[in-house]
């Protein structure tokens, strides 16, 4: 008999986004992103008019699950007015975008 179990954890196969939630959002919205292996992810957040609010780049080193907060704050730090906003997550081979609104 074995009586110890040990759960290996499960790696993602691919490199997938979820919908930001909640959304809309106030006063943080997360996103939900796998990755199946050691990549640089970079995820940029535009205004409606195409103006960068916030570029976030990350060297993962390992394959897994993470999750991307956004607190409506631009690259300076500063909170961004209400509104809707694009945002484009790529890990240099595919790309995701999504809308999102931020509600105050």
């Amino acid at each position: 008999y074995n009586f110890l179990g040990v759960d290996e954890p499960i790696l993602p196969r691919e490199f997938l986004v979820s919908n930001s939630y909640p959304n809309p959002f106030n006063p943080k919205t997360m996103i939900d992103f796998s990755i199946p292996k050691a990549s640089r992810i970079n995820i940029t957040i535009y205004d409606l008019l195409g103006r960068e609010v916030l570029q976030w780049k990350e060297d993962f080193t390992r394959a897994g699950y993470y999750k991307f907060y956004w607190y409506g704050i631009n690259n300076q730090g500063a909170s961004v007015s209400s509104g809707t906003y694009l945002v484009i997550i790529t890990d240099g081979e595919k790309r995701f975008q999504q809308k999102i609104t931020l509600l105050k």
